[in-house]
Protein backbone atom coordinates (compact mmCIF):
# COMPACT_ATOMS: atom_id res chain seq x y z
CA UNK A 1 0.00 0.00 0.00
CA UNK A 2 2.78 2.45 0.81
CA UNK A 3 4.52 1.65 -2.46
CA UNK A 4 1.34 2.21 -4.49
CA UNK A 5 0.94 5.59 -2.78
CA UNK A 6 4.59 6.52 -3.28
CA UNK A 7 5.66 10.10 -2.60
CA UNK A 8 8.97 10.57 -4.42
CA UNK A 9 9.29 14.36 -4.68
CA UNK A 10 12.26 15.44 -2.58
CA UNK A 11 10.91 19.00 -2.41
CA UNK A 12 7.62 17.64 -1.09
CA UNK A 13 9.36 15.25 1.33
CA UNK A 14 11.00 18.22 3.05
CA UNK A 15 7.61 19.98 3.27
CA UNK A 16 5.97 17.09 5.10
CA UNK A 17 4.58 15.77 1.78
CA UNK A 18 1.78 18.33 2.12
CA UNK A 19 1.70 18.64 -1.63
CA UNK A 20 -1.78 17.88 -2.94
CA UNK A 21 -2.42 21.46 -4.06
CA UNK A 22 1.12 22.43 -5.15
CA UNK A 23 2.27 22.47 -8.77
CA UNK A 24 5.31 22.84 -10.99
CA UNK A 25 7.07 19.61 -9.98
CA UNK A 26 7.94 16.84 -12.45
CA UNK A 27 7.08 14.34 -9.67
CA UNK A 28 3.84 16.11 -8.72
CA UNK A 29 1.47 13.60 -10.35
CA UNK A 30 2.28 11.14 -7.54
CA UNK A 31 0.49 13.52 -5.15
CA UNK A 32 -2.29 14.80 -7.40
CA UNK A 33 -2.78 13.75 -11.03
CA UNK A 34 -4.10 17.24 -11.86
CA UNK A 35 -0.65 18.70 -11.25
CA UNK A 36 1.48 19.52 -14.24
CA UNK A 37 5.12 20.50 -14.34
CA UNK A 38 4.04 23.34 -16.65
CA UNK A 39 7.13 22.84 -18.81
CA UNK A 40 9.08 20.11 -20.53
CA UNK A 41 11.23 18.62 -17.80
CA UNK A 42 13.01 15.45 -16.74
CA UNK A 43 13.92 14.43 -13.23
CA UNK A 44 15.52 11.67 -11.20
CA UNK A 45 15.26 11.05 -7.45
CA UNK A 46 16.93 8.61 -5.09
CA UNK A 47 15.99 7.78 -1.50
CA UNK A 48 18.40 5.96 0.80
CA UNK A 49 16.40 4.24 3.52
CA UNK A 50 17.06 3.73 7.22
CA UNK A 51 18.15 0.12 6.62
CA UNK A 52 19.25 -1.47 3.33
CA UNK A 53 16.18 -0.29 1.44
CA UNK A 54 16.23 2.28 -1.35
CA UNK A 55 13.84 3.95 -3.78
CA UNK A 56 14.53 5.51 -7.17
CA UNK A 57 12.38 7.26 -9.75
CA UNK A 58 12.77 8.67 -13.27
CA UNK A 59 10.12 11.06 -14.62
CA UNK A 60 9.48 13.10 -17.76
CA UNK A 61 6.78 15.67 -18.48
CA UNK A 62 5.65 17.57 -21.58
CA UNK A 63 2.94 20.25 -21.55
CA UNK A 64 0.29 20.40 -24.28
CA UNK A 65 1.65 17.18 -25.75
CA UNK A 66 -1.62 15.81 -27.17
CA UNK A 67 -4.87 17.69 -27.82
CA UNK A 68 -3.95 20.21 -25.16
CA UNK A 69 -3.24 17.50 -22.57
CA UNK A 70 -0.17 17.76 -20.37
CA UNK A 71 1.46 14.32 -20.32
CA UNK A 72 4.03 12.74 -18.05
CA UNK A 73 5.52 9.29 -17.60
CA UNK A 74 7.63 7.81 -14.84
CA UNK A 75 9.02 4.58 -13.46
CA UNK A 76 9.66 3.98 -9.77
CA UNK A 77 11.40 1.08 -8.03
CA UNK A 78 11.72 0.01 -4.42
CA UNK A 79 14.24 -2.48 -3.02
CA UNK A 80 14.30 -3.71 0.58
CA UNK A 81 17.80 -5.13 0.11
CA UNK A 82 18.99 -8.72 0.33
CA UNK A 83 18.17 -11.31 3.00
CA UNK A 84 20.20 -14.37 3.95
CA UNK A 85 18.11 -17.52 4.39
CA UNK A 86 19.16 -20.72 6.17
CA UNK A 87 17.65 -24.22 6.18
CA UNK A 88 17.74 -26.73 9.03
CA UNK A 89 20.78 -28.23 7.34
CA UNK A 90 22.53 -24.89 7.51
CA UNK A 91 22.41 -24.27 3.76
CA UNK A 92 22.39 -20.57 3.00
CA UNK A 93 21.03 -18.61 0.08
CA UNK A 94 20.66 -14.89 -0.47
CA UNK A 95 17.38 -13.54 -1.84
CA UNK A 96 15.91 -10.14 -2.50
CA UNK A 97 13.68 -9.35 0.49
CA UNK A 98 11.34 -7.22 -1.61
CA UNK A 99 11.58 -5.67 -5.06
CA UNK A 100 8.77 -3.50 -6.45
CA UNK A 101 8.41 -1.58 -9.70
CA UNK A 102 5.68 0.86 -10.72
CA UNK A 103 5.06 2.52 -14.09
CA UNK A 104 2.88 5.62 -14.20
CA UNK A 105 1.27 7.44 -17.14
CA UNK A 106 -0.31 10.79 -16.32
CA UNK A 107 -2.59 13.11 -18.29
CA UNK A 108 -3.94 16.44 -17.08
CA UNK A 109 -5.66 19.45 -18.60
CA UNK A 110 -6.07 23.00 -17.38
CA UNK A 111 -9.28 24.95 -17.81
CA UNK A 112 -8.44 28.49 -16.78
CA UNK A 113 -8.07 28.40 -13.00
CA UNK A 114 -9.05 24.74 -12.80
CA UNK A 115 -7.29 21.49 -13.72
CA UNK A 116 -8.26 17.82 -13.90
CA UNK A 117 -6.00 14.80 -14.21
CA UNK A 118 -5.67 11.02 -13.98
CA UNK A 119 -2.91 8.46 -13.49
CA UNK A 120 -2.79 4.93 -14.87
CA UNK A 121 -0.43 2.86 -12.73
CA UNK A 122 0.98 -0.62 -13.23
CA UNK A 123 2.84 -2.15 -10.29
CA UNK A 124 4.72 -5.41 -9.78
CA UNK A 125 5.73 -6.67 -6.33
CA UNK A 126 8.04 -9.56 -5.44
CA UNK A 127 8.63 -10.90 -1.92
CA UNK A 128 11.63 -13.16 -1.15
CA UNK A 129 11.67 -14.15 -4.86
CA UNK A 130 8.88 -16.63 -4.04
CA UNK A 131 5.66 -14.58 -4.17
CA UNK A 132 4.98 -12.18 -7.03
CA UNK A 133 1.98 -10.39 -8.48
CA UNK A 134 1.01 -7.32 -10.50
CA UNK A 135 -1.88 -4.89 -10.52
CA UNK A 136 -3.28 -1.87 -12.32
CA UNK A 137 -4.62 1.14 -10.44
CA UNK A 138 -6.17 4.52 -11.20
CA UNK A 139 -5.69 7.90 -9.55
CA UNK A 140 -7.87 10.95 -10.13
CA UNK A 141 -7.37 14.55 -9.06
CA UNK A 142 -8.49 18.16 -9.35
CA UNK A 143 -7.01 21.60 -8.67
CA UNK A 144 -8.75 24.95 -8.25
CA UNK A 145 -7.04 28.33 -7.96
CA UNK A 146 -8.77 30.86 -5.72
CA UNK A 147 -7.78 34.39 -4.76
CA UNK A 148 -5.83 33.45 -1.65
CA UNK A 149 -4.91 29.79 -2.18
CA UNK A 150 -4.92 26.80 -4.50
CA UNK A 151 -7.00 23.83 -3.35
CA UNK A 152 -6.41 20.24 -4.48
CA UNK A 153 -8.27 16.93 -4.14
CA UNK A 154 -6.95 13.50 -5.12
CA UNK A 155 -8.09 9.87 -4.93
CA UNK A 156 -5.34 7.24 -5.17
CA UNK A 157 -5.22 3.49 -5.90
CA UNK A 158 -8.69 2.86 -7.26
CA UNK A 159 -9.06 -0.82 -8.21
CA UNK A 160 -5.68 -2.05 -6.98
CA UNK A 161 -5.32 -5.56 -5.53
CA UNK A 162 -2.64 -8.24 -5.39
CA UNK A 163 -2.25 -11.87 -4.38
CA UNK A 164 1.09 -12.47 -2.71
CA UNK A 165 1.41 -16.12 -1.75
CA UNK A 166 -1.87 -17.24 -0.21
CA UNK A 167 -2.99 -13.73 0.81
CA UNK A 168 -5.27 -11.54 -1.25
CA UNK A 169 -4.23 -7.96 -0.64
CA UNK A 170 -6.41 -4.98 -1.55
CA UNK A 171 -4.40 -1.77 -1.72
CA UNK A 172 -6.33 0.75 0.40
CA UNK A 173 -7.80 3.84 -1.20
CA UNK A 174 -6.23 7.11 -0.15
CA UNK A 175 -7.97 10.50 -0.16
CA UNK A 176 -5.93 13.70 -0.13
CA UNK A 177 -7.27 17.23 0.37
CA UNK A 178 -4.86 20.13 0.46
CA UNK A 179 -4.32 23.87 0.23
CA UNK A 180 -1.25 25.75 -0.99
CA UNK A 181 -0.37 29.41 -1.07
CA UNK A 182 2.66 31.26 -2.43
CA UNK A 183 3.86 34.61 -1.11
CA UNK A 184 6.06 36.11 -3.84
CA UNK A 185 8.72 38.69 -3.09
CA UNK A 186 11.57 40.43 -4.86
CA UNK A 187 14.40 38.87 -2.87
CA UNK A 188 12.59 36.35 -0.68
CA UNK A 189 9.49 34.38 -1.57
CA UNK A 190 7.56 31.99 0.65
CA UNK A 191 5.12 29.12 0.25
CA UNK A 192 2.93 27.27 2.74
CA UNK A 193 0.94 24.08 2.34
CA UNK A 194 -1.36 21.89 4.42
CA UNK A 195 -2.90 18.47 3.65
CA UNK A 196 -5.45 16.16 5.18
CA UNK A 197 -4.79 12.52 4.24
CA UNK A 198 -7.24 9.66 4.83
CA UNK A 199 -6.53 6.03 3.97
CA UNK A 200 -9.36 3.50 4.02
CA UNK A 201 -7.79 1.39 6.77
CA UNK A 202 -6.58 4.12 9.14
CA UNK A 203 -7.60 7.43 10.67
CA UNK A 204 -6.98 10.66 8.84
CA UNK A 205 -4.02 12.84 9.70
CA UNK A 206 -2.60 16.29 8.94
CA UNK A 207 0.54 17.37 7.16
CA UNK A 208 2.03 20.84 6.92
CA UNK A 209 5.06 22.37 5.27
CA UNK A 210 6.74 25.61 4.33
CA UNK A 211 9.42 26.88 1.97
CA UNK A 212 11.52 30.00 1.69
CA UNK A 213 13.25 30.77 -1.61
CA UNK A 214 16.11 33.24 -1.30
CA UNK A 215 17.22 35.27 -4.31
CA UNK A 216 15.50 32.74 -6.61
CA UNK A 217 18.43 30.41 -5.97
CA UNK A 218 18.43 28.79 -2.49
CA UNK A 219 15.43 27.05 -0.95
CA UNK A 220 14.98 26.19 2.74
CA UNK A 221 12.12 23.84 3.69
CA UNK A 222 10.43 22.41 6.78
CA UNK A 223 7.59 19.93 7.22
CA UNK A 224 5.74 17.85 9.81
CA UNK A 225 3.08 15.13 10.11
CA UNK A 226 0.51 15.09 12.90
CA UNK A 227 -1.49 12.00 13.87
CA UNK A 228 -0.25 9.49 11.27
CA UNK A 229 -0.62 6.17 13.09
CA UNK A 230 1.55 4.39 10.51
CA UNK A 231 4.45 6.79 11.00
CA UNK A 232 4.20 8.00 14.57
CA UNK A 233 7.98 8.01 14.87
CA UNK A 234 8.26 10.82 12.31
CA UNK A 235 9.79 14.05 13.53
CA UNK A 236 10.42 17.41 11.96
CA UNK A 237 11.65 17.14 8.38
CA UNK A 238 13.82 19.63 6.60
CA UNK A 239 15.49 20.14 3.25
CA UNK A 240 17.54 22.36 1.00
CA UNK A 241 17.38 23.18 -2.69
CA UNK A 242 19.48 24.95 -5.31
CA UNK A 243 17.73 26.28 -8.42
CA UNK A 244 19.90 27.17 -11.39
CA UNK A 245 18.66 28.36 -14.78
CA UNK A 246 17.77 24.89 -16.07
CA UNK A 247 18.91 22.54 -13.31
CA UNK A 248 17.65 22.18 -9.76
CA UNK A 249 19.07 20.02 -6.96
CA UNK A 250 17.13 19.09 -3.84
CA UNK A 251 17.91 17.28 -0.58
CA UNK A 252 15.57 16.16 2.21
CA UNK A 253 16.19 14.48 5.55
CA UNK A 254 13.28 12.47 7.00
CA UNK A 255 14.09 11.08 10.49
CA UNK A 256 12.44 7.99 12.01
CA UNK A 257 13.91 8.29 15.55
CA UNK A 258 15.29 4.87 16.63
CA UNK A 259 15.12 3.50 13.07
CA UNK A 260 17.42 6.18 11.72
CA UNK A 261 16.85 8.61 8.87
CA UNK A 262 16.18 8.54 5.14
CA UNK A 263 18.32 10.73 2.92
CA UNK A 264 16.67 11.86 -0.30
CA UNK A 265 18.22 13.47 -3.37
CA UNK A 266 16.85 14.63 -6.71
CA UNK A 267 17.93 16.49 -9.81
CA UNK A 268 15.57 18.06 -12.34
CA UNK A 269 16.31 19.56 -15.74
CA UNK A 270 13.91 21.92 -17.53
CA UNK A 271 13.97 22.19 -21.33
CA UNK A 272 12.98 25.76 -22.11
Amino acid sequence: GEFMAAEPSVRANAMGDAYTAASGDVFGAYYNPAQSAGMMAAGAAFHSGYADDSTGVLAFSKPAALYGLDLSASVLYYSAGNLELYTNAGVQRTVSAEADTMWVLNASKRYGKYALGANLKFANASLFEDAEDSTFALDAGALAEFQHATVGLALQNLGASMKLGSANETVPLTWRLGAYRAFPGEKRSYAASCDYVKTADQDGYLRAGGEMLYNKLLAFRLGYELGNSDADANKLRFGLGVALEKLSFDYALVPYTDLGSTHRLSVTMAFR
